[in-house]
Order: C-alpha cells, then structure tokens, then sequence
C-alpha cells in the first residue's frame, strides 16, 4: 500500500465510492437498481476551464452575463466569444461521445482503435427493422373501411385518392363556422373597448345569429357521420415500433449541429454536461466537500472494504489493492523510462523509471477535495428503443449484437456494438493535501511545485519536465517543456513559468495543492440485451 499515502488513497477511494452509490436507486438489499459499471481512470483527466466552460447552447448563454451591449454585436470580441462558445460546446460533444469497454474490476479502458456513441447509435437506429403487425380482426377491417370510404375516395387497391364530397363540405363549413364565432368576439372586444356597450347590447344578435347559422350547417352536413368515421379511424392502434424507431431517426438528425466545429464540413450531435459550472473549480454550487484524515484512512485500510463494494458495483477492487485500477501512494508519472500497453499509453502507464523519486514516507495526512457526479445530456439519443420488442437488426449482427444485458457476458470485448453507455463522470477538483510530517517526500515536492527558495536537482528537473506527479488517481500534472530551466533555475521561478502547464499545482507551507478540476471515473449503464431476434 506504500505506507500512509496509499492509505490515504484507500480511504479518499473508498469514501467516493460510498457516496456514490448514495446517490444510485438500490433495492432492499442495496444493491444498485439496474446495472451499473463504475470506470476508475489509473490518472485522473485533467479539465481546462477554457476548453469546456460556457459552451453555446440552443438557449444562449447557460451562465448569468450582463445584458449585450447593441453597439458591441457584430465586434471582434463578439466573435471571439462565439467562437470560443463554439469550441467549448465541440469539445463537450467530444467528450460526451467516449465509448468504453465494460470491465468487472473497475478499470477505465477504451476500445483499442477507438469507438464513439454516436457512431454506433446512428448505425443501430437506421438499420432496426421492426416486426409486421398483427394482421387485424376482420370486424375491426370492416370498421376501418367503412369509416374510410366515409372520409376518403379509394381506389381498387385500397389507396386513397383524397377527400370525398361529403368531407370536403364538412370542412368547409367547419372553416366557416369558425370564422362567425371569430367575428362574434372581435366585435364584442372591440364595442367594450370603445365604450360601446348599449350598441352593442342590440348588434350583438346579428353576430350570435350568423353562429348559430353557421353551426346549424355544419350538423346538417353529416357531422355526426363524418365525427364518427373519424373516431373509428383514430382509435386503431398505430405499429408501435415502427413509430419509435421512426421518431428516434428524426431526433437523432434534428439535434445534429453542422457549423459546430468551425471549418470542419461534418455534423456533430449536441451534448451538454450538467452542473453547467463542471469544469469551473471557482464555482462551488452543486459540489460537495470531502475531507479524509488520518484516522479515517487507517480505518479504511483494517477493513476488507474492497469486496464489500465489488459485490454491488461488479469491481473487483481487490486488483486495485495490488495496483490495478488504482495506483496508491506518490508516484511521478511520465517520462522516457515509462512502459505503456498499446491499448491505452496514457492511462496504462506504468512509470517505473520514475517511481523511485518518491518514498512515500509522509505521515499524518489530510486530504481535502471538491467532488460532484455530473450528468451527460443527450438529446439525440432516445435510449427507450432498447426496450422495445420484435425487432431485428441483421446487418449488424443479429441477436444481442447491441447488448446482452449484462455485464459477465460483456466483460473485456469488443464484439457487442453498444453494451453501455456512459452516463456520468466523477470529477474532483480543488485538492489540498497536508501533512505534519512530509519526511523525505517533502524534499521532493518542494522540487517539484516549491514557491519558495531552494535550488533544483537535474534528476527532479527533467522528471517534471517529462512528467507530473500523482497521489493515487488524482493527477497534480506536469511541467511540460520546463526541461529548459536545468538544474540552474530556482523552484519559484520554474513554478511561475510553468503554472499553465500543470494547472496552477503549489507545495508551500506543508501544503499540496491543485485548484483545477479532474474526470477521475466513468459512471455507464448497460444497454438491455436487444434485438431479442
């Protein structure tokens, strides 16, 4: 566990854990209500403000700006901003469209060439078939006919050839008596508006006589025939799944945005993340304070906490304990020695060239973050169709080639074109980490994100050149490009240059921090085992 830092871990792990299922619908015995895959990232994503905050919606602006200054539309920064909008909410989509592989020991890994949502949805949806209905009893064929024959002209097949006489003068005089009760009440508004009262109390007869006129036509007419037939004709059921799937296609190609990705000729459907300040760590609305200490981490690691949570979250936390979904302790990340596997170099990375830096000797710790679950929204995509029955899609497969339900049958492969969908991401930010006691590990910080005095090592510069630190998934970031400040360059001035690139990280006063915000897990549900045929 690499000592009171990979306790620390455990405990910041499993107290997330717990207050995420909080928030999950469980039934009597607590189990999760659905099936639900919980993605831990190895390092958590970092999040730039800039990349994601305020994005254009079809709303306008999702936060409270000051009322639009007529002479500024049109200006150069009005564009900038609109552009910027147009960046974020391209990047949400982005985001939004992460496709990943289900896992039972809670690992983050997705496909090996990549895959998205949206592809897989668009494809599914455009080559569901539905099953032929029922054929229908022959006394409700009759019904239908004969109420049809009413309204409509048909040919020898069947095929309407538009409106019979009868429906047509329905129409009209329905059209006209209408038009008497439209005229009754704009000369009543207009006669009480100018104070025309007792000329009206005498005028307004001809107008009620032209009403009742109008609606004595419209029953001589064959309404009653004419409201029948059309009673008969709308209360026959309509095929079901040829309307949902029909109504899935049309939303799926309404909420496609064209000019989205600026140059970029191809349509991108809208997402959004919601709480609309995710990705702003000044904003605290709609996150929620956790504060880890010593004795609540020693606590955690004396109790086998892992296997109580693998039941209902289907991870097998115990590979975590051994360094699989989780790394525990500090460790630095990065750099020319780190091994990676094809599948995914950046969360995959082992670092061990790197891993020495550290000797995670620092005692006493306290750990205080901000974390929230954000939702994504999809409008294009209606996950009501995987519910359906009687229906196949051939092309792609046949039966179950979208999903089977479950989470054993899907684990680890590639063969299923949508076994989940990603609902949620955990995301923490504004992190502090104290100690009383830092030990060695103390030195090295300060190397690494030190604003006061001392004098850098060559090995610790290019380390935080090549690479960041990490306690467990949260991410402290890296100093890309600080290579250059050599070993001459003191730690507050390597600080100030390199603020940017890891996300404004400081060691000062015993005290760790990093105040941006981090994706540090995956929250999807399993798609329902479809097509049954």
């Amino acid at each position: 566990m690499n000592g009171e830092p990979g306790a620390l871990v455990l405990g910041v792990f499993a107290d997330l854990i717990g207050r995420i299922k909080q928030c999950i619908p469980t039934d009597s015995n607590d189990r999760p209500l659905g099936t639900m895959v919980y993605s831990q990232l190895v390092l958590g994503m970092p999040v730039i403000k800039a990349d994601y905050f305020d994005p254009w919606n079809p709303q306008g602006d999702m936060i409270e700006v000051p009322p639009p200054d007529p002479q500024a539309q049109g200006s150069e920064e009005a564009q900038r901003k609109a552009r910027r909008q147009n960046a974020a909410a391209w990047k949400t989509c982005l985001l939004a469209n992460t496709l990943l592989e289900v896992t039972k020991d809670g690992k983050y890994r997705q496909y090996p060439i990549g895959r998205n949502l949206a592809f897989a949805y668009d494809k599914i949806i455009n080559g569901m078939q539905a099953d032929p209905p029922p054929p229908m009893p022959d006394d409700v064929k009759a019904r239908m006919d004969a109420a049809t024959r009413v309204l409509y002209k048909v040919n020898a097949d069947g095929v309407r050839m538009g409106r019979t006489e009868l429906y047509d003068n329905y129409l009209k005089l329905a059209r006209a008596y209408a038009k008497a009760k439209g005229d009754y009440a704009v000369a009543a508004e207009a006669a009480i508006r100018e104070g025309r009262q007792n000329e009206w109390a005498v005028t307004a007869g001809t107008y009620r006589q032209d009403v009742d006129d109008a609606r004595d036509a419209l029953s001589a007419a064959g309404e009653a025939e004419i409201q029948a037939a059309l009673a008969t004709l709308g209360s026959v059921a309509l095929p079901v799944n040829e309307m949902a799937i029909k109504a899935a296609r049309d939303k799926f190609k309404a909420w496609q945005l064209d000019g989205i990705a600026g140059v970029v000729a191809e349509a991108t459907p809208y997402s959004l993340v919601l709480p609309s300040n995710w990705c702003d760590p000044a904003n605290p609305e709609g996150f929620e304070g956790l504060s880890v200490t010593q004795s609540q981490y020693q606590h955690i690691a004396s109790t086998n906490w892992s296997s109580a949570e693998s039941d209902s979250w289907h991870s097998e936390a115990q590979s975590s304990s051994g360094g699989g979904a989780v790394s525990f302790g500090f460790f630095a990340v990065g750099g020319e020695h780190s091994e990676a596997e094809t599948k995914d170099s950046y969360q995959n990375s082992q670092s061990s060239g790197l891993q020495s830096v550290f000797h995670n000797t620092a005692k006493n710790l306290t750990i205080k973050l901000e974390y929230a679950l954000c939702s994504f929204y999809r409008p294009w995509l209606v996950s009501d169709i995987f519910y359906l029955q009687n229906w196949k899609i051939p092309q792609l497969g046949g039966r179950h080639c979208i999903s089977d339900g479950t989470i054993d049958g899907q684990a680890d492969s590639q063969d299923k074109w949508l076994p989940m969908i990603p609902q949620q991401v955990l995301v923490v930010r504004n992190v502090e980490v104290s100690s009383t006691d830092w030990g060695s590990d103390g030195a090295v910080l300060s190397e690494f994100y030190a604003s006061a005095e001392g004098q850098t090592t060559t090995q610790t510069s290019e380390t935080a050149g090549m690479g960041g630190v990490a306690l467990g998934f949260v991410n402290f970031g890296g100093r890309a490009g600080s290579q250059s400040a050599e070993s001459s360059g003191s730690s507050g001035s390597r600080a100030a240059a390199s603020s940017h690139s890891y996300f404004g990280t400081t060691f000062d006063k015993g005290v760790l921090k990093i105040p941006g915000a981090q994706i540090v897990a995956f929250l999807s549900d399993i798609v329902p085992a479809c097509p049954n045929a």
